[in-house]
């Protein structure tokens, strides 16, 4: 099956689609290709038409595996370009945009995140790892591969005073798990505040 796709789509070479959007048919097997093929196998060359295929153009039955697969390859690449960067990243950088860090919305959003392979976190252990890194929430989903979605609430609900409810997800690969581990330990105070010596990234010193 992998073949087949992998051969049809040799009528859009990628040299040719970064000049002009892929067709709608040509979306669909790039896509049927990436979710049936293992990532460490995906062909790197198309991985940036992949990321920018939009899910709202393909059936539907394909757009939550196209989004939660864009999610993995997103958090691998952050963590890839992470191993590349100076210990304190963002040293006179400015600050992230919204944009930059906008979250998920939804039960669908939930859904994503954990089919792309991200585990979850508690808003303490998010807490935690922001003071630790010395980080903004949107730093570290720029930065590390932090993601948020937020579910809110029905209109019944919120009448009876219920509030959004607001979901953390790490990748497994993600270094901030070294933060997580001590925490989840209940020994965060065992090293006082420099976790220098765990080997995690920071956005700044303390």
């Amino acid at each position: 099956m992998r073949l087949l796709l992998a051969l049809a789509l040799l009528a859009f070479p990628a040299s040719a689609a970064k000049k002009a959007q892929l067709p709608p048919t040509a979306q669909q097997l790039l896509v049927e290709l990436f979710l049936t093929t293992p990532t460490a196998d995906l062909p790197p060359e198309r991985v940036e038409e992949f990321l920018a295929v939009d899910p709202a153009g393909l059936p539907s039955e394909m757009r939550e595996g196209c989004l939660a697969k864009k999610e993995e390859l997103r958090a691998f690449k952050k963590i890839s370009d992470g191993r590349r960067k100076p210990p304190v990243r963002r040293v006179d950088l400015p600050s992230p945009s919204e944009k930059d860090c906008q979250a998920l919305e939804g039960e669908r959003g939930v859904g994503i995140m954990r089919m792309a392979g991200f585990a979850s976190l508690e808003e303490t252990e998010v807490q935690f790892i922001t003071e630790q890194t010395q980080c903004t929430e949107c730093e570290m989903m720029v930065e590390f591969t932090l993601q948020k979605v937020v579910v809110k609430p029905s209109k019944k609900a919120r009448k009876k005073g219920e509030t959004p409810k607001v979901y953390y997800f790490l990748h497994p690969k993600d270094p901030l798990w070294n933060l997580v581990a001590v925490y989840r330990t209940g020994k965060q105070n065992a090293f006082g505040t420099n976790f220098f010596g765990l080997g995690h990234p920071t956005c700044r010193l303390k």
